[in-house]
């Protein structure tokens, strides 16, 4: 597909499902986020088949949630009174609400870099026009600085140095995924670390070792790279350093990021959806931590009655093909051959590549973010789109 023709609009930066837009000649301090109808998995960039929607449902589903959460009485209602089906310890939730983070949250809502859902032609849209929209929409946001580290080689190791950032930066993106956990349900890359090194639960401040399905009772958190070609689990020690930022700043992306989470779960539950693990991206204003990227089922584990409403249902089908296997087997010649481009070696050494999703599978996909969003909003704004109840039906039917 080819890219639109915007002469007002410079393209920054394209990857595999998002573009990232600025205003020519002007010194307008946001971007246009457009997201597309592609999806990727496992990091290996576009996939052969694209998902009806998809772009739109994230954008509106995006700023719908951000909207919510820069509100002070959903802060309120979470913590003073939480859905029943919300599964969080209340004594670890209580003690956790005397939180300085919290309070400021109740008070006044969460900051974020998101204004508002703009047209081609920069016009601001409500949902029903950006569903009506025949053109691309976009998220506008607040502009930061991405500082990429540099790749160097060391005792013949190739590693990533993350550069010093300038002062003079007010601001930048902190170069890290921040990833919570509820739970650890089918499908969690928890549980391979849990198998390698047993004693892991206690570096996420767990009191003991979980099971496959288990809710912890308190949203865990784990740091891994942002700008790398293949996330990489970090360490505390590591993830501190690289983020750049001072002892608390880096205490409240932790308390920032745990009450976001808290606070979706609660949304969610309050949709009859269960929200068990997620990522968050974070920018740094001046002094201040902002919410970055955007929010839906990109970045979030959602399961209603069974079924995953996220691309973890399209994850199951794939680690059940070859190309899966191979690409892990790929990943482990790179990390032999000190190679840093394991999909190469998947596509032209082990000859394999994502094969197109089965016609019934795909069909049953191109109703997850219209419905999705349909329900999550409390508005039918795609129109012909099943219910969640049938969509549930259909996704495990087609899977199965």
């Amino acid at each position: 597909m080819s890219l639109p023709q915007l002469t007002s609009l410079n393209l920054i930066y394209e990857g595999s499902v998002k573009r990232v837009w600025q205003k020519a000649q002007t010194s307008d301090n946001h971007l246009w986020f457009e997201f597309t109808d592609d999806y990727s998995v496992f990091d290996w960039g576009k996939m052969p088949d694209q998902i009806e929607n998809k772009g739109k449902a994230l954008a509106i589903m995006g700023a719908y949630l951000f909207n919510v959460l820069a509100k002070n009485d959903i802060w309120q209602k979470t913590f003073k009174n939480p859905h029943p089906s919300l599964k969080i310890d209340k004594s670890w939730l209580n003690e956790f609400a005397k939180n300085d983070i919290v309070k400021e949250l109740q008070t006044n809502g969460l900051s974020h870099h998101f204004t508002r859902i703009v047209s081609q032609n920069d016009k601001t849209l409500a949902d029903v026009e950006a569903i009506n929209c025949k053109d691309p929409i976009y998220l506008e946001v607040l502009k930061a600085n991405v500082i990429r580290p540099q790749i160097e080689e060391v005792f013949g190791q190739k590693i990533f140095y993350y550069p010093q950032i300038n002062t003079d930066i007010k601001q930048r993106l902190i170069p890290l995924e921040v990833v919570f956990r509820f739970g650890m349900p089918e499908g969690s890359s928890l549980k391979n670390r849990l198998a390698k090194d047993p004693n892991y639960y206690k570096q996420i401040g767990l009191s003991r070792c979980p099971k496959e399905n288990e809710w912890f009772g308190q949203p865990t958190i784990e740091f891994f790279t942002k700008l790398e070609p293949k996330d990489r689990l970090l360490g505390l020690q590591e993830a501190i350093l690289i983020s750049q930022l001072t002892n608390d700043q880096f205490q409240t992306l932790i308390a920032l990021s745990q009450s976001i989470a808290i606070c979706l779960g609660n949304i969610f539950a309050h949709a009859n959806i269960e929200l068990w693990d997620g990522k968050f991206e974070f920018i740094l204003n001046n002094d201040q931590i902002l919410l970055a990227d955007s929010i839906g089922p990109d970045e979030l584990r959602l399961i209603y009655k069974n079924c995953h409403l996220s691309k973890e249902t399209i994850r199951k089908y794939y680690r059940k093909t070859q190309w899966y296997q191979s690409m892990l087997k790929a990943q482990e010649m790179a990390v032999n051959d000190n190679s840093l481009d394991w999909k190469d070696i998947c596509v032209n050494r082990l000859k394999e590549k994502p094969e197109s999703l089965p016609h019934n599978f795909k069909q049953a996909i191109n109703y997850l973010y219209g419905s999705l969003t349909n329900h999550l909003v409390g508005k039918k704004l795609f129109p012909n789109q099943l219910e969640l109840n049938k969509l549930a039906e259909e996704l495990t039917n087609a899977f199965t």
